[in-house]
């Protein structure tokens, strides 16, 4: 029998699994969004693309200041259905 942390961790890994997927197929939205956000440097905050959070895979996030951005709502009408 398998515990819960077991599928815990199945779930876990599908989500990630999907986010790399997701991060091969961005949107062209997305494309341009990121090449304004992506980089770092002291002055600029940190944004992580396509970031699993629980169940749900987020377009963009920057976890210093807890800030998601979506950047095609296209894509997450297509997801629900």
């Amino acid at each position: 029998m398998e515990g819960a942390g077991g599928r815990h961790d199945m779930r876990r890994d599908l989500i990630t699994t999907r986010a790399r997927t997701m991060r091969k197929a961005m949107s062209d939205a997305e494309v341009i969004l990121w090449s304004r956000l992506r980089g770092r440097s002291p002055d600029r905050p940190t944004f992580r693309r396509q970031h699993p959070l629980g169940n749900i895979i987020l377009d963009f996030y920057c976890p210093s200041a807890a800030l998601d951005v979506e950047a095609s709502i296209g894509r997450q009408l297509e997801r629900r259905d």
